[in-house]
């Protein structure tokens, strides 16, 4: 005798006997749906929690820009020395004269 899937919304609960007592499986991917597969802890009878996937937004995270090696050099304040910097928001320590620099506080910005 062949299975028929049937339908109903119960979530959380089971179809069969109504119980909250399920146990979840690993959730699966299917097109634009996902489901999770479940047994329940009172009857032992199986089942699939089934849920449309829907697009909500985009998360990211700003990086810094980054430049070309050697594109910006920052002068010294103190000493005038040519420092290289990979992110123009870098400070970095003059390794002359361990001063701070920042694209603020540099004599220059090349």
């Amino acid at each position: 005798m062949a299975h028929m899937n049937k339908e109903k919304n119960c979530k959380g609960k089971c179809p069969f006997c109504g119980s909250e007592d399920l146990e979840y499986g690993v959730l699966e991917i299917q097109d634009e749906s996902l489901y999770y597969p479940f047994t329940c802890n009172n009857c032992d009878k199986e089942g699939e929690e089934w849920y449309d996937v829907e697009y909500s937004t985009t998360t990211y995270t700003k990086q810094p820009e980054k430049i070309k090696t050697n594109e910006a050099i920052l002068v010294c304040p103190e000493c005038q020395r040519e420092i290289e910097v990979e992110f123009l928001n870098d400070i970095v320590e003059c390794p002359n004269c361990k001063a701070t620099v920042s694209k603020e506080t540099a004599g220059k910005v090349l």
